[in-house]
């Protein structure tokens, strides 16, 4: 019995005897089940919605309000400048972002309540006096959205504003976007202003399109300079962030109180001087020249003492065709040298940055060598190249050899396999070493040409023939149907301008291949180009060597005036796009 009594208390849970409890236990059970199930679903819905804090804000902060307001007058010298933006902002971002113009001496102060800060002049405001608040496009919330661009207001301790405008594009490389600072120096307080040294007086950053508005400035001569602040130190760095230079100064009076300048350039600009690291003679009449950096060769000038030169040669890059304007590898075919004499070479010109060649090493000497000049000569590069299919009626055949050659040229050295008839036009050696033809009447559209070329018959200076093997120039010209057109009209406001204006077309693409013409003069001009879509730009050469030179900052020198066309350019086969107007200012 006793055993059988246990057998029957262990399948009765003691907790529920006479069977009361079980119904209970069992809606209990139902009650907490149907409560795990409806959580359940409510946090499974609640992930079908929007993270906490609702949707991710993208909208771009804004000022709502200022004080003093907007154009106020006669504004008292005690008043708080306060700024009111349309959400919490990022405090650091903003200060970085805030120019009172003139530029204050001295750090401002500032004060933060929610969505307002106070600014603190750290000398207060002066009498009779236009002050602009800017807050640049470095400025962002504090979900890291910047303002769209630039906002700025005037006010005035004075009974007027001034009302003086700059107004301007920088332009770079590569895409310039917001946050590049402008900088403008009133002339008047310092004549020969660097920004490495001081920031501007009136002080702006760019809006997404590289755009930008100098406003509220006061009667007077300004000079601009635009720099990206790679560094991050909220000042122009030499040699590490790329500076543009204004294309001249801006005078600025109630008359003619607002301009619109040429783009400004942004470029890092190279401080050192080249120097001359090494002087070699590989023959007894070759010298071999290395520098540091490449130099202007019209500006490169070489003199050795008791031995003349009498060539100068240039190899081209490994990708290079044309003719080269810039270089630091310079070849030399001298008189012939006597063994063992040490002769003093001196090399003067100019970089890229207009820095002469360093007084200090401009001079270095080499030992004149006894050994003849055996070495054949060799065809380095010449163009077209590569069964070209494109090649324009006016582009002429080069062929570029490593050493000065004869000007000798004999017949059956380059003889025309095709078309049947040769083509009109005379070969030339228009450097030592670089052989060209250029048809006369241009080559005809549409046309296959071959040319054979036995570089054995041409010989170097010293006889030496080259033992280059035949080969054959192949290329196609275009089509007159396939091209389409640009045209329009170059046009110079400034009565001393002078020099020829280069237009570049950029090819939109991988490669984003890149094509030039020049216009010597003003007045209606046409250009042909393959199909596609461009970006276009231009300038004017006015130092006349053949490159954008983007001026100095001290001594000043200005950077030649560029401009870009406002969109892009699609060009269509037969198709002319007209009014494509470059006027520059």
């Amino acid at each position: 019995m006793k055993m059988s009594k246990s057998k029957a208390q262990m399948s009765n849970p003691p907790s529920a005897p006479d069977g009361r409890w079980g119904k209970g236990f069992v809606i209990w059970t139902l009650i907490v089940g149907i409560f795990l199930v409806g959580w359940i679903l409510f946090c499974s819905c609640a992930k079908r919605g929007f993270p906490p804090g609702g949707p991710e804000d993208k909208t771009a902060p804004e000022m709502v309000a200022t004080q003093p307001a907007a154009g106020a007058l006669n504004v008292p010298f005690g008043e708080k400048i306060e700024i009111s933006f349309s959400e919490r902002m990022d405090p650091r971002s903003v200060e970085k972002a805030v120019f009172v113009s003139p530029n204050p001496e001295g750090a401002l102060r500032f004060d933060w309540s929610g969505k307002q800060v106070g600014i603190e002049l750290p000398s207060g405001l002066k009498a009779d006096r236009t002050y602009v608040v800017t807050v640049g496009t470095g400025a962002r919330d504090e979900r890291r959205n910047r303002l769209k661009e630039s906002r700025s207001f005037a006010f005035s301790t004075g009974g007027r504003l001034s009302n003086g405008e700059i107004r301007g594009r920088v332009r770079g490389e590569k895409k310039v976007g917001a946050g590049v600072y402008v900088l403008a120096y009133d002339l008047k307080t310092d004549p020969e202003p660097d920004p490495s040294v001081r920031i501007g007086d009136y002080i702006t950053q760019t809006a997404e399109e590289g755009t930008f508005a100098l406003t509220y400035l006061s009667p007077g001569v300004y000079r601009l300079f635009a720099f990206q602040d790679r560094d991050r130190n909220e000042k122009y760095t030499r040699s590490k962030d790329p500076l543009g230079i204004c294309s001249g100064d801006v005078a600025l009076s109630d008359s003619a109180y607002a301009t619109e300048l040429s783009d400004l350039y942004l470029a890092v600009r190279d401080t050192t001087a080249p120097e001359l690291l090494s002087v070699r003679a590989s023959d007894r009449t070759h010298v071999t020249l290395r520098l540091s950096k490449e130099i202007e060769l019209s500006s490169l000038q070489i003199e050795i003492e008791g031995l003349g030169v009498e060539a100068r040669t240039i190899l081209p890059e490994a990708s290079e065709s044309e003719t080269r304007t810039t270089a630091s590898k310079i070849h030399l075919l001298t008189e012939p040298q006597h063994s063992g004499t040490e002769y003093s070479v001196s090399v003067y010109g100019r970089d890229l940055w207009g820095h002469p060649v360093s007084e200090e090493s401009r001079v270095a000497s080499f030992t004149g060598s006894a050994r003849a000049d055996t070495l054949r000569p060799h065809v380095v590069s010449y163009a077209p190249h590569g069964e070209a299919r494109t090649v324009s009626p006016d582009r002429p055949i080069s062929l570029v050899f490593d050493d000065a050659m004869r000007e000798v040229i004999p017949d059956s050295a380059l003889i025309w396999e095709a078309p049947p008839e040769t083509p009109v036009g005379a070969w030339r050696w228009i450097e030592p070493n670089r052989l060209c033809f250029s048809p006369e009447d241009g080559w005809r559209e549409g046309s296959a040409y071959r040319l054979r070329v036995d570089p054995s018959q041409l010989f170097d200076r010293a006889g030496n023939a080259s033992d280059d093997s035949v080969f054959v120039v192949s290329f196609r010209t275009l089509s007159a149907d396939t091209l389409g057109f640009i045209s329009g009209d170059l046009s110079d406001g400034k009565e001393a301008g002078a020099g020829p204006f280069h237009i570049e077309a950029v090819k939109i693409g991988r490669k984003k291949e890149r094509t030039e013409m020049m216009a010597p003069e003003e007045g209606p001009y046409t250009w042909g180009l393959l199909p596609g879509s461009y970006t276009l730009s231009a300038f004017r050469d006015e130092d006349e060597n053949g490159r954008l030179s983007l001026g100095r900052v001290q001594p000043f020198v200005p950077s030649e005036r560029i401009a870009s066309h406002p969109d892009t350019l699609t060009v269509r086969s037969r198709w002319t796009a007209e009014e494509i107007n470059w006027r520059f200012e």
